[in-house]
């Protein structure tokens, strides 16, 4: 790694350390999470809702200064993840496959207009590449990442085909965040982690739309994956080689 490199990186570690400190993105994950549990109508009656907040709820049982918290108890947690996966598991990675290798002329994203449902599928075929039963789906990976660094708070706005709920947007740009995060946890890339929290830091500027359950649940999931990812870099905040240098793309998004 190059001496550039190992000082932006650094930049960057100081800066998630900070992130963490402040606590902001924690408050409003407590805040909202619990405003959401209380909600009982509204999660009893939403099987999506619920998954949400017990996967949450997972994470927030493993991030200092969360965990053992109360509020986590307002909702009964899951068994512990699938070691292999289901019917429905390969079935969902199949479809995101070929959905993949379909793309118009090969592009995730054309003119800053984002295939629908990008990040669920990405999602489902980088998790399957991790574990051994996928191609990376790295270029895809690539794309997105472009995107919403150089459109920064304007990225995730059009789909094709196209969008016009904003309820179905904000679902959209929040499963896009999830992503993100995870995918920086499974390939210890820090870039993917700084696109998720610009992604989280947007949103909750625009907390006003997310005032329904469905896209506050979502939020609450892509915040408490944003923190649990942030654990892997502010604790401490190494510089091992086999970590990836920090690059910036110039490419068009």
């Amino acid at each position: 790694m190059g001496a550039i490199a190992n000082r932006i990186l650094r930049m960057i570690c100081g800066w998630l350390e900070q992130t963490s400190s402040e606590q902001t993105a924690q408050q409003y994950l407590r805040n909202r999470f619990q405003t959401l549990a209380e909600e009982h109508a509204a999660v009893a009656s939403n099987p999506t809702i619920r998954r949400d907040l017990r996967n949450a709820a997972r994470l927030m049982q493993q991030i200092p200064g969360m965990a053992g918290w109360t509020g986590v108890e307002l909702l009964s947690l899951p068994d512990a993840p699938r070691t292999r996966p289901t019917g429905a598991d390969k079935q969902a990675v199949a479809e995101a496959t070929r959905w993949l290798t379909q793309l118009p002329n090969q592009q995730l994203v054309n003119r800053g207009v984002v295939q629908r449902d990008a990040g669920a599928r990405l999602e489902s075929v980088d998790a399957a590449a991790f574990a051994g039963r996928q191609v990376s789906p790295s270029d895809a990976l690539e794309a997105m990442l472009r995107h919403v660094e150089l459109r920064r708070n304007a990225c995730l706005r059009e789909f094709d085909p196209p969008l016009y709920s904003q309820q179905d947007i904000w679902l959209q740009r929040h499963d896009v965040s999830i992503l993100l995060s995870r995918h920086a946890r499974r390939a210890q890339d820090i870039r993917f982690l700084n696109a998720a929290l610009k992604l989280n830091d947007w949103a909750i500027g625009q907390r006003g739309q997310q005032v329904h359950p469905l896209i506050g649940a979502r939020l609450v999931l892509a915040l408490a994956e944003q923190e649990y990812s942030i654990l892997d870099w502010s604790r401490p905040c190494e510089l091992p080689s086999s970590r990836p240098s920090v690059t910036a793309s110039t490419r068009d998004a």
